[in-house]
């Protein structure tokens, strides 16, 4: 899963091109939150299964008494990429993406070959939306190609306007803090709902965020 990439649309009147500045600005700034319950742990833990197939700083949580590892995505290149790419998730793994402030969004299956599993929270830990996230079809030749959606965009960050713009998206459907992604299949066996709540402090990723 990847999060959605800004484009500003051409030629609006000033005071409407500060505003679209301004709401993306938002929507990029990092940050991150950690999650407790099982206590968090930062950095790899070697032999364990759940940092087979990750990257990257780690952190432990518990969610309905299960544990899981997850990635942590501190900054916005890592949010963009999310779990893109990857043809393994493991059974206790995953990545977590979290914002500096709340905001709508919704999150796109950008290359990802397999299910993923996506669980909103908005600021106070609370689920606003879950999906069951299938692959999109792959690319076609003609999706190949990609362009920097603003004249500043690195390199990781450019898109094929084609592709993007058949991904399903899978909207927070409420402004969200952070975000969950699990392996495909899992969210039937944690039994959460709308309104759940899962327990967090997040100051502390705060200040590692980017």
């Amino acid at each position: 899963m990847a999060e959605r990439p800004f484009r500003p649309p051409a030629a609006k009147p000033k005071s409407t091109r500060l505003r679209a500045f301004m709401l993306v600005s938002v929507v990029l700034m990092g940050a991150a939150a950690f999650l407790v319950g099982s206590g968090l742990v930062f950095g790899p833990e070697s032999g364990t299964s759940a940092t087979k197939g990750l990257t990257g700083d780690t952190t432990t949580i518990s969610i309905s008494g299960r544990k899981f590892r997850l990635e942590l995505a501190l900054t916005h290149e890592k949010r963009f990429k999310g779990l893109s790419g990857r043809d393994t998730i493991p059974a206790d793994g995953g990545m977590l993406f979290v914002f500096s402030r709340p905001v709508v969004t919704a999150f796109v299956m950008r290359d990802c070959p397999v299910p993923i599993d996506v669980i909103y929270l908005d600021k106070s830990g609370r689920i606003t939306a879950m999906h069951q996230m299938q692959p999109d079809a792959p690319r076609a030749a003609h999706e190949q190609n990609r362009s920097a959606p603003t004249p500043s965009a690195p390199a990781w960050e450019w898109v094929n306007d084609a592709y993007e713009s058949r991904l399903t998206k899978h909207p927070s459907r409420y402004a969200i803090q952070f975000a969950i992604e699990l392996r495909g299949g899992t969210l039937p066996s944690l039994g959460l709902k709308e309104g759940d709540k899962i327990e967090f402090d997040y100051q502390s990723l705060i200040s590692r965020a980017e």
